[in-house]
């Protein structure tokens, strides 16, 4: 049976204003990384806010070593996204383009699956929320030899020809029929932007540009699924201490969560430095059973 996937209905029930604007342009949720330039900090208010955070950053002891890790890869798959700056810093309320970071008690509260999850949030107003978790890959590809996604995409060949070995992540727990595509090319016909920098659609065009060379399977991430919100209920959990709300570059969204060096999780918590970086710290030898640093 086809799926009805690349759709942003389903993702989209949370609210409608978002819904309505994504659904009379593409048919699916989409970002990308590429060659356009970083946004300047004028075009970006988020950008000259971590700006002007900087310089309570993580130094230059354990933490920091933690947020340079992952830089040799992402350099490897993606030149032109790793020569931008990474950074993240708190934010007393959640807003879009930012992070969700599970913090520890999150699986006592919302359950083990959210487990050290990093959530974009894609929209966040008064008729609901709604996330992309970051860091579940799945075992799957967007190819239809083996590896792939075991349904019938409708009309959508050459997008899974030319995306045969990209990654599927779980992005949520709900619509999990729907698959988004995140990049951050602004110059792909059919890209919507939902910060500077990040863009949702465009996925005919996308897959022209790879299928030609122009653009790279790692300039794109793939999700399947979803996490959504009622009115309120982000800032409840935010407020019952499930979710530590993060303004981030860039960076951190478009780049792949495969074989990470440091997990995604505990490099966004120590680019926050401070009593953040420290839960990091010790989460981290909870998990390996051990009491060293050396990293």
């Amino acid at each position: 049976m086809p799926a009805s996937v690349l759709s942003d209905g389903g993702c989209s029930r949370a609210g409608g204003s978002w819904r309505r604007s994504q659904a009379r342009r593409s048919l699916l949720v989409t970002r990308a990384v590429g060659d356009d330039d970083a946004p300047s900090v004028m075009g970006d208010w988020r950008a000259f806010r971590a700006k002007l955070v900087a310089d309570v950053g993580v130094g230059k002891g354990w933490a920091a070593r933690q947020a340079q890790q992952n830089l040799q890869l992402l350099e490897m798959q993606n030149p032109v996204l790793a020569r931008e700056e990474t950074w993240a810093h708190a934010t007393g309320a959640p807003e879009v383009g930012g992070l969700l970071l599970a913090t520890p008690d999150v699986s006592r509260l919302l359950g083990e699956q959210y487990w050290q999850a990093v959530v974009l949030l894609v929209r966040h107003d008064e008729e609901g929320s709604l996330g992309l978790i970051l860091n579940r890959p799945t075992e799957l590809n967007m190819g239809r030899g083996r590896g792939g996604l075991p349904i019938r995409l409708q009309g959508l060949d050459e997008l899974r020809d030319s995306f045969s070995e990209s990654r599927l992540y779980c992005g949520g727990f709900k619509a999990q029929q729907v698959i988004t595509l995140l990049h951050g090319q602004r110059r792909l016909e059919g890209s919507v932007e939902v910060v500077p920098g990040i863009y949702s659609g465009g996925q005919d065009a996308a897959a022209a540009e790879v299928a030609t060379g122009g653009m790279s399977q790692h300039d794109f991430r793939f999700f399947a699924g979803c996490c959504t919100w009622q009115p309120g209920a982000l800032s409840q959990e935010i407020a019952a201490g499930a979710w530590q709300p993060a303004a981030c570059s860039r960076t951190l969204v478009l780049k792949q969560c495969l074989r990470l060096p440091v997990p995604l999780w505990r490099e966004a918590m120590c680019l926050l430095g401070g009593e953040w970086a420290e839960t990091a710290r010790q989460q981290r030898r909870q998990d390996e059973g051990s009491d060293s640093d050396s990293e």
